[in-house]
C-alpha cells in the first residue's frame, strides 16, 4: 500500500501566554527544588538506596545512592525536549484534520497538552525522588497502592479533556 503524502499544514506561531509562563516557572522551580533537595540530603543517605518499587509501592531493589541523580536528570531532559517540541505544533499528531481555520485553536491545544505533560512529568519525578529518599531514610514504606492508579488517572483525565476540547473545533 503506498504511503500517503503528508498533508500540508499551516505553520503558525503560537503566542506565549500567561499560562505558558506559569507552566514554565513551575517546571523550572520544580527542577531547581528537586536538584537542591538531593544535594542537601545526599550525604545523609546510606550508600545503598531503593532503586525500584513494585506494583504494591514497596521497594524491591536497591543500588548506589548516586542513582538518585538519574531521576531529576531524566526530568530535566524530558522537560527540555517537551518544551523544545512545543514550539513546532504543526508537526504534532492531532485527533482532527488541521485546516487554516482550526489550526490556531488546535495548535494551542497541542502546545498546552505538551507543556502540561512536561510539568506533570517534573512533578512525578520529584515525587518519586522524595519517596525514594524518604524510604532510604526509613521515614516511608514506599508509594502505597494508589500511586500507579493515581498517575494513570491524572494522565487519562488530561487526555480526555484534550480530546473533548479538540472535538469542539474540528
Amino acid at each position: 500500500m503506498p504511503i500517503k503524502a503528508k498533508e500540508k499544514r499551516p505553520v503558525i506561531k503560537t503566542d506565549f501566554t500567561t499560562m505558558d509562563i506559569i507552566l514554565l516557572a513551575v517546571n523550572i522551580l520544580t527542577l531547581i527544588f528537586v536538584w537542591t533537595y538531593i544535594v542537601f540530603v545526599y550525604n545523609e543517605l546510606s550508600q545503598n538506596i531503593p532503586t525500584h518499587f513494585g506494583f504494591d509501592g514497596k521497594a524491591d531493589a536497591t543500588g548506589p545512592r548516586s542513582t538518585l541523580f538519574l531521576l531529576p536528570a531524566i526530568a530535566l531532559g524530558m522537560s527540555i525536549l517537551l518544551w523544545a517540541i512545543s514550539f513546532y505544533p504543526h508537526t504534532f499528531n492531532y485527533a482532527v484534520k488541521i485546516t487554516e481555520e482550526n489550526a490556531p485553536y488546535q495548535y494551542r491545544l497541542g502546545v498546552n497538552l505538551v507543556r502540561w505533560t512536561s510539568v506533570i512529568i517534573c512533578l512525578l519525578f520529584t515525587y518519586i525522588t522524595y519517596i525514594t529518599i524518604s524510604t532510604a531514610r526509613g521515614e516511608s514504606g514506599g508509594f502505597g497502592g494508589w500511586f500507579i492508579p493515581g498517575f494513570m488517572g491524572i494522565t487519562t483525565i488530561m487526555l480526555i479533556i484534550y480530546f473533548v476540547l479538540s472535538g469542539r473545533k474540528k
